[in-house]
């Protein structure tokens, strides 16, 4: 009977189905630690190099010189005095060098009201010849035959009027400044005649003169003062003179 069990167990056993065999799971155990990863390399970096310091720029043009803002020399409520020489350019019978005198107030720095006078002296301007009666015999004119000619005056006296609209500064080689103004000058006087042959006009004669003038000022009392003007008179009929003009000013 034993012998029947153990046969009826072995037989049992053959019938079962045969069990797998246990295999390694795959799947993450918990709480288990994450795989540490190694950093990437970085590439040594280059040690920036010492650069020079920079060199500081020139100034500039117009850094060095500022610009007119306001006028640097005002002449408002200033009395003028201006010594001059004036010039005769264009006189055919008598050339005349004029020292004059001048002196007037500065309401502001555009209006201007002053007296001008001066004394003239003469010489031949070398255009000219003086001719005998026949004209046969002509030469240079003496001295007191030019001034029996038209044009021949002996002194002046005006009142002059300017108006300064014009305010500026020329720039030399960016480093000098000079400043200057501009005028617009009209006069009005007589002058005193010298005697004329043949002449019904009197010792006296009125002359107008419109001008255009420029001063260069070096400080705010000191400037050269430059004038042109067209001196219109009455002297053997209507006369009119280019005359030039340049002196010392000084603003007081």
């Amino acid at each position: 009977m034993l012998t029947t069990l153990v046969t009826s167990i072995a037989l049992a056993l053959a019938a079962s189905p045969s069990m797998p065999a246990p295999t390694q799971s795959s799947a993450p155990v918990p709480n288990a630690p994450a795989p540490v990863a190694s950093a990437p390399q970085r590439p040594a970096e280059a040690q920036p190099q010492e650069e020079a310091p920079p060199q500081p720029e020139p100034p500039k043009l117009e850094d060095r010189i500022p610009p007119v803002s306001a006028q640097a020399f005002t002449k408002a409520g200033k009395v003028e005095i201006t010594l001059g020489l004036g010039l005769s350019l264009d006189d055919a019978f008598i050339e005349k060098l004029i020292p004059e005198l001048s002196i007037g107030y500065h309401f502001d720095d555009a209006f201007y009201l002053g007296l001008r006078g001066g004394y003239a002296f003469d010489f031949n301007a070398g255009h000219v010849d003086a001719c005998d009666q026949t004209g046969a015999n002509c030469g240079s004119p003496t001295a007191s035959q030019v001034k029996q000619l038209p044009g021949n005056f002996t002194a002046l006296g005006a009142l002059q009027f300017a108006w300064s609209p014009i305010y500026g500064k020329l720039n030399f080689f960016g480093e000098k400044v000079l400043h200057f103004d501009t005028a617009f000058l009209i006069d009005g006087g007589v002058l005193f005649l010298g005697r004329q042959v043949g002449s019904t006009n009197g010792r006296t004669a009125p002359e107008v003169s419109p001008g255009l003038g420029e001063r260069f000022f070096f400080t705010s009392a000191f400037a050269l003062a430059f004038e042109l003007r067209d001196m219109i008179y009455a002297s053997g009929g209507v006369q009119n003179e280019i005359m030039f003009h340049f002196g010392l000013t000084f603003l007081l």
